[in-house]
């Protein structure tokens, strides 16, 4: 059986304790297109943001979750451990992160493949790689 799409992108929700830092940052540094934020099932809000086809869904529960991932890059610990977008102004957005003070595990540098790329953290610490090809 092959898997067949019913949608070109991907939704990733990330579960926030600052979600007005969260939406912030996605929105206004990175520039991703909030579409609305909505009342989950069980309680908290759901925050969506559009990157292309795809969907970034932050979720604000009703409690703050009792435990929190560990900071420290993409080999701090094993699962998910960060979000690729492909852009054509990879420049503009490493100045727009510098600007609002972004840590990055991984400056803007040459890839191994073709093209640059950074990795940079969102105020909750997740990775957000950012790849330019040439």
């Amino acid at each position: 059986m092959v898997l067949q799409l019913a949608k070109a992108g991907m939704d990733v929700a990330i579960v926030v304790t600052d979600a007005e830092r969260m939406v912030a940052f996605y929105r206004d540094t990175l520039g991703l297109t909030f579409q609305r934020s909505r009342q989950t099932g069980p309680g908290g809000t759901m925050h969506l943001l559009e990157c292309g086809d795809s969907l970034l869904k932050l979720l604000d529960p009703p409690e703050p979750p009792p435990h929190r991932h560990a900071r420290g890059g993409t080999r701090a610990q094993t699962g998910l451990r960060y979000l690729t977008i492909h852009v054509h102004n990879i420049d503009e957005l490493v100045a727009r992160c510098e600007a609002a003070g972004c840590h990055f595990p991984v400056p803007l540098r040459d890839s191994t493949g073709e093209g640059r790329y950074c990795q940079i953290e969102d105020p909750e610490g997740n990775v957000v790689q950012l790849q330019q090809l040439d």
